[in-house]
């Protein structure tokens, strides 16, 4: 996908997926309760005008389409799926006053009404060192008027920082823009997810990097995910091994011991994988690209043992 998804539907898997990333991909706290803790915390990181963790989502259906905003904590963020935004701190703190001053902590999580194919036509996320709240508006029914006016904010600051930004014309060109430094560490997204198919097991691990900050969950088990939050030299750095692999030119079914689904996404630009031991498919059926794709996975394998406290995993 290049953009939030289209059509009816009452659950966003662009955000929503997001805001479950951000959840998980954070500091070393698990995520409090929204509501009175987010309020506080929104009037502590205006005071002192600065944060641990933040992560802002805002998508709407307008005039001209949709359109779709997240913005890091740093002021880089993203415009509309495509192009790259940045922020100034008082950008960024305007945007946090406006949440305040339009009491988005004490929203409710859906206005309008209807059944589960309800079309969904605004979403506004907020992830603030570990306090996650998210509301959509539906299409039928009474319309909020505050959340779609901060919306309506939050797309016009992003879409004014964003509207010269830099794009990427494939997924390897804006991987080695963020190796050059081109664009933000911030915007390499990556999403990896290992499991056992051995009969009885189902012992894996899921990995996942966004916005500069690095999860991992080992399955199974209730632990919470290990996290950590990398420079951007060693973002740049894993930008440019990936880029290397030329994700573009690989098969989408290659070989692995066990079961694994790659992502690789910067700004609109992605490619998902499949490795396995698929029948009749060979460690050497691929020759030379199937190398590529083993170096990356010894990149993506260190990247999880910095992490991950664990016993070994195929």
């Amino acid at each position: 996908m290049t953009g939030p998804a289209r059509g009816r539907r009452l659950v966003s898997p662009a955000l929503l997926g997001a805001l479950a990333l951000a959840g998980c991909a954070g500091n070393a706290h698990p995520s409090k309760p929204a509501g009175p803790a987010l309020e506080n915390d929104l009037q502590q990181a205006l005071q002192r005008q600065t944060w641990n963790r933040l992560r802002l989502d805002a998508e709407c259906r307008t005039e001209g389409g949709w359109r779709s905003a997240t913005i890091f904590g740093s002021g880089v963020g993203i415009w509309n799926g495509e192009r790259q935004l940045v922020l100034p701190r008082e950008g960024v703190l305007s945007l946090l006053r406006e949440l305040a001053a339009s009491r988005f902590a004490a929203m409710r999580e859906t206005y309008g009404e209807g059944e589960d194919e309800a079309e969904l036509i605004c979403r506004v996320g907020l992830d603030l060192d570990g306090v996650k709240k998210q509301v959509q508006q539906l299409a039928t029914g009474p319309q909020f008027g505050p959340l779609n006016r901060l919306a309506g904010r939050i797309l016009a600051a992003a879409e004014a920082a964003g509207r010269a930004g830099l794009e990427a014309s494939s997924l390897t060109d804006g991987l080695e823009k963020i190796a050059r430094g081109e664009l933000a560490p911030e915007l390499l997204s990556v999403h990896v997810l290992r499991q056992s198919e051995a009969p009885g097991a189902a012992e894996g691990w899921q990995l996942s990097l966004a916005g500069g900050e690095l999860a991992v969950q080992r399955h199974p088990g209730n632990a919470a995910p290990q996290r950590s939050r990398l420079p951007a030299s060693e973002l740049s750095r894993l930008a440019g091994r990936i880029a290397a692999a030329r994700l573009e030119e690989l098969p989408v079914n290659l070989w692995a011991p066990a079961y694994t689904d790659l992502e690789v996404r910067v700004l609109g630009r992605a490619r998902a994988l499949q490795a396995r031991q698929f029948a009749g498919m060979t460690p050497a059926t691929h020759g030379e690209l199937q190398q590529r794709f083993d170096r990356l996975w010894e990149a993506l394998e260190a990247l999880r043992g910095r992490l991950d406290a664990g016993g070994p995993s195929s």
